[in-house]
């Protein structure tokens, strides 16, 4: 159908050249759909200055999926019909990030990275557990005087999600144990049973921590939870906590962790 590039972004030419438009100059048919669609230029658009196989440069345009919808919807032809309908499902995929973008991946490298830090584990969880709560002190404010009731149902949802309750956790470090025919350890703490079925799992599940408290979607937050789950197997980060002896890295972390739970 469409070209559209690592930002998400799709070509004015692309379009023109599609969806078959009468107006075959393009000069003249890009300002004229900016100007009927009242499209923002750096908002709905940008211009890029290329070069033609002729050596001669022009501008082209690169227009947001949703200025590119309303586009197709102006020309109103059979072509323009499909490509919006089309458009419509990309726009779908990229908002439960079905679809992610080159920048988002990169987004997502690193928040495999700041939380491959114990603290910064515990940072996102009590994000999300502040933010649980107050979302229930807004139904039930009677708990406002006893919220250690809500941090129980906070952390029994959590659990039931995130297959991390106590005896689902027995039952999968057990059959984990089995299957690596390792010895099944008697006793064993939340964090080191998911240490021992893999440092990533840790990781997704503060990233899924993190994208709760800033109230995004669940399909988006599975979407992007399974990606980080399999980047961060392939990367295979070392967990570690911060001290003394690593203060510079300290530094670099906690700068990057604040900007992600903003």
């Amino acid at each position: 159908m469409l070209k559209i590039n690592a930002n998400n972004m799709v070509s004015g030419l692309e379009i023109h050249k599609t969806i078959e438009s009468k107006n075959k100059r393009f000069d003249m048919w890009v300002k004229r759909v900016i100007e009927y669609a009242d499209l923002q230029p750096q908002k709905d658009f940008c211009t890029k200055l290329c070069e033609s196989t002729g050596g001669r440069p022009f501008t082209d345009y690169e227009f947001t999926l949703d200025a590119a919808k309303e586009i197709c919807l102006l020309e109103k032809n059979e072509k323009g019909k499909r490509i919006r309908k089309w458009l419509i499902e990309i726009s779908k995929q990229v908002e439960t990030a079905g679809l992610v973008s080159h920048k988002q991946v990169l987004e997502i490298v690193k928040m495999i990275k700041v939380f491959s830090v114990y603290e910064h584990r515990k940072l996102a969880l009590a994000k999300n557990a502040e933010n649980y709560i107050n979302n229930a002190l807004m139904i039930h404010p009677e708990y406002s005087k006893n919220t250690n009731v809500l941090y129980g149902k906070f952390h029994s949802w959590r659990n039931e999600v995130l297959q991390t309750g106590k005896d689902i956790l027995a039952e999968r470090v057990k059959e984990y144990c089995l299957v690596e025919r390792k010895r099944i350890p008697a006793k064993f703490t939340q964090d080191e049973a998911l240490t021992l079925m893999g440092d990533y799992e840790q990781i997704k599940n503060a990233i899924w921590d993190l994208l709760c408290s800033q109230g995004k979607s669940e399909e988006m937050i599975n979407n992007i939870c399974a990606l980080a789950h399999d980047l961060a197997k392939e990367i295979k980060p070392f967990l570690e906590r911060l001290n003394q002896s690593n203060l510079f890295f300290q530094k670099i972390e906690t700068s990057e962790v604040k900007s992600l739970l903003v």
